[in-house]
């Protein structure tokens, strides 16, 4: 069960196995979108947000399809939602938040796999990857190669498909 705040409730311990509080999830710009799958089991809908709150709370569907590769997906088919912003998004009962776990630069200025985790998916044109590669060369020579990349998103969809672009992207680079 879900209840929008401002709330208090007593845990009881007859009717509760556990109180949990969480924060909504703010989206400043419209270049800031989150992914979220609703358990096509579920019976929750959006209509069980309270008026106040969907008032405060607007959400733009830019996407509604059927997935079978959602988050921890185990083998239902899940309904695909890309919440666009700026808004407040407040999962409701039965809706579950994408976290991206995409590759990224490490402390030393390689790159490494899962060292980006986060839930909002930012598309803005001017993203740039800035990367330090080592290249041996035939003849066994060893130098480092920094590159710097400006990209951006063409296909919300086909980067929903794929797992992890940057390292495709970086997979790339390397071949």
């Amino acid at each position: 069960e879900h209840k929008y705040g401002p709330a208090v409730l007593y845990q009881n311990p007859a009717l509760h196995d556990s109180v949990s509080v969480h924060d909504g999830i703010r989206l400043l710009s419209e270049n800031e979108c989150i992914v979220v799958y609703n358990d096509s089991k579920s019976s929750a809908d959006r209509n069980s947000v309270p008026k106040e709150v969907e008032i405060a709370t607007p959400i733009e569907e830019i996407a509604d399809t059927e997935s079978e590769s959602g988050p921890k997906c185990y083998g239902e088919k899940q309904r695909r939602k890309v919440i666009k912003g700026p808004t407040l998004f407040l999962p409701a009962l039965g809706e579950t938040v994408r976290e991206f776990e995409w590759s990224g630069k490490d402390s030393d200025g390689g790159f490494a796999q899962s060292q980006n985790i986060f839930k909002i998916l930012r598309t803005d044109p001017n993203r740039v990857l800035s990367l330090s590669l080592s290249v041996t060369t035939a003849d066994s020579a060893k130098f480092t190669a920094n590159m710097s990349f400006q990209y951006h998103m063409n296909s919300l969809d086909k980067c929903l498909d794929s797992m992890d672009p940057m390292q495709k992207m970086y997979d790339g680079m390397l071949a």
